[in-house]
């Protein structure tokens, strides 16, 4: 997964400030920490593994407000964000004040009735070569 798209200028704020920390730490794909980056290299760390008839197939979960999905997506994401956020003060990226405030301000803006959301999804799939087979 990538980072969701929504219409919260604090959740996407909160979304770059923790791309960027993955990025510092070594811990992402992306060349510039404005993304996660999993999602372009997914299909070559499966063949570089040795699955074979790597496939894709591409989803996304909207999560807008009024929708079924909105409560348990948001939910999952808050708590996630709480996880997260002492390590994005540790790397010196925000202060924990400047950080409570986003996390403050994105609970409030996710909640409003025009409140948008989309999570797009990658699920990539390969299978084993059979041994003795030309594709092995």
């Amino acid at each position: 997964m990538e980072e969701p798209l929504t219409t919260s200028p604090a959740f996407e704020r909160l979304m770059a400030l923790g791309c960027q920390t993955l990025w510092r730490a070594g811990q992402s794909f992306s060349p510039d920490g404005r993304h996660i980056g999993i999602t372009p290299v997914l299909p070559r760390l499966l063949r570089q593994a040795g699955l074979v008839d790597v496939q894709l197939r591409s989803s996304v979960i909207e999560w807008s407000m009024g929708t079924e999905q909105h409560y348990p997506v948001l939910k999952d994401f808050l708590i996630g964000l709480e996880l997260v956020l002492p390590f994005l003060e540790r790397l010196g990226l925000a202060t924990q004040a400047a950080l409570t405030t986003l996390y403050q301000q994105a609970v409030a803006e996710l909640q409003q009735e025009d409140c948008c959301a989309l999570w797009p999804l990658l699920t990539v799939w390969g299978r084993a070569p059979v041994p003795g087979t030309p594709e092995e």
